[in-house]
C-alpha cells in the first residue's frame, strides 16, 4: 500500500485509465469534512484542502476511461458494503461541484451479506442529513454489468445530489440473490434530500436491462427519466419496471445501440416514441383507494405512485388509446 500525500489543491483532479481488480471498493472516494481519499488496489491517493476544513468548496473533477472488475466483499460489518466507484461521505459538510464519472468499465461488484449493497456507483455525500452536497454530477457512458448484492444497485445516489445528470449508460445484470425487489438499475432513496425543483435528477437516454426495478425513487421529489431502453416497448411492462415518483414517459421503443463500438449507450434517434396508455388520478386522499398508491398531484407524471390530481389535466395529457384510472375520492372540476 501506498500512500501519497499533499497533492497541492483538490480541484480539477481527473483519475483515468487505471485498471482495477479484487478490493471491495475499487475506486474510494471519501469527501469528509474537505478531505477525499481515492483508494485503489495497492493505492492510496489522500488529497488534503489547505483551506477551510469544515463546509468548503472544491471542484473534484472526473473519473474516466477505468476499468473495474471483479471486486468482493463479506466484511460482517458497516464496511460490508461494495462498490466499483464510491463516493462519501455520509457526513460531509462540503460541497462538490461539477463531478463527472464517464466512460468506466465496471463489472462484477459483489457484497456477498444478505443486509449489505453492491453497487456498480455509488454516491453517497452527506445523506445523513448534513449540509454537504454535490452539485452537477454527471455520470455518463459507463457500461455496468454483474453486480450482485443483498441489495443490488447500477447506481446509487443515496447522498445529496442536486442537479444530477444520469445518462448514456449501460446497466444490466443487476441482482440480489436474498431479495429480489432490491436489484435496481438507478436507485434514488429516501436519504436524497436535495433533489427538489429546479434542480432535479435528470436520468436519460440510458439502456437498463435485467434488473426487477429499471429506476427506484424512494425521494419525494419527482424523478425525470424519460427516453431509456427498458428491455420492452410494452406500456404496461415499462410500467412495472419502476418504482417511485419517476416521470419515464416517453420512453425509448428501441434497445439497439447506434454506436455499439462506444462505451456506454446511444439511443437509435427517433426511437423516443413509446407512451404510457394507463393514467391514474387520485384526490388528496387515500381513503378507499384500490389503484393509486399516493395522493395526487397535476405536476406528477400520472402513474400507481404518482398520480394526478385531477381528471380534467388527465383528460388533458390523454392519447388516443388511452385509460384513465380514478381512484375513490372528491373531485371538483371545471
Amino acid at each position: 500500500m501506498y500512500f501519497v500525500d499533499r497533492l497541492g489543491e483538490p480541484d480539477n483532479r481527473v483519475v483515468n485509465k487505471f485498471s482495477l481488480m479484487f478490493y471491495h471498493l475499487a475506486l474510494f472516494i471519501k469527501q469528509l469534512n474537505c478531505k477525499q481519499s481515492a483508494l485503489f488496489v495497492g493505492y492510496l491517493f489522500f488529497l488534503d484542502s489547505s483551506i477551510n476544513p469544515y463546509g468548503c468548496i472544491i471542484s473534484f473533477s472526473r473519473f474516466t476511461d477505468n476499468c473495474i472488475n471483479n471486486v468482493f466483499n463479506s466484511t460482517p460489518s458497516a464496511l460490508g458494503n461494495s462498490a466499483g466507484i464510491w463516493f462519501g461521505q455520509s457526513t460531509s459538510t462540503g460541497i462538490i461541484n461539477n463531478l463527472i464519472i464517464d466512460r468506466n468499465i465496471i463489472t462484477n461488484i459483489y457484497a456477498g451479506l444478505a443486509g449489505k449493497a453492491a453497487s456498480g456507483i455509488d454516491v453517497g455525500t452527506a445523506w445523513n442529513n448534513i449540509t454537504g452536497k454535490v452539485n452537477n454530477l454527471k455520470i455518463r457512458y459507463n457500461t455496468i454489468s454483474g453486480i450482485s448484492g443483498g441489495q443490488g444497485y447500477g447506481i446509487q445516489l443515496d447522498g445529496k445530489t442536486p442537479g444530477a445528470e444520469i445518462s448514456n449508460n449501460t446497466i444490466s445484470n443487476v441482482v440480489s440473490p436474498f431479495n429480489a425487489a432490491f436489484a435496481v438499475g438507478v436507485l434514488v432513496p429516501n436519504t436524497n434530500t436535495g433533489s427538489a425543483l429546479p434542480t432535479p435528477i435528470l436520468i436519460n437516454n440510458n439502456s437498463i436491462t435485467t434488473v426487477t426495478y429499471t429506476i427506484a425513487n424512494g425521494s419525494i421529489n419527482l424523478v425525470n427519466a424519460t427516453c431509456n431502453w427498458y428491455g420492452t416497448a410494452i406500456p404496461s411492462a415499462v410500467a412495472a419496471l419502476i418504482s417511485g415518483p419517476v416521470s419515464y414517459s416517453p420512453f425509448l421503443t428501441n434497445g439497439t445501440d447506434d454506436q455499439p463500438g462506444s462505451i456506454g449507450f446511444q439511443p437509435v434517434p427517433g426511437s423516443c416514441n413509446g407512451f404510457a396508455t394507463d393514467l391514474y388520478v387520485n384526490d388528496n386522499s387515500q381513503t378507499g383507494d384500490v389503484y393509486t398508491t399516493a395522493i395526487g398531484n397535476d405536476a406528477n407524471p400520472g402513474t400507481p405512485a404518482a398520480p394526478f390530481a385531477t381528471m380534467a389535466h388527465a383528460i388533458s395529457v390523454a392519447n388516443a388509446g388511452n385509460t384513465i384510472y380514478v381512484d375513490a375520492g372528491t373531485y371538483n372540476e371545471n
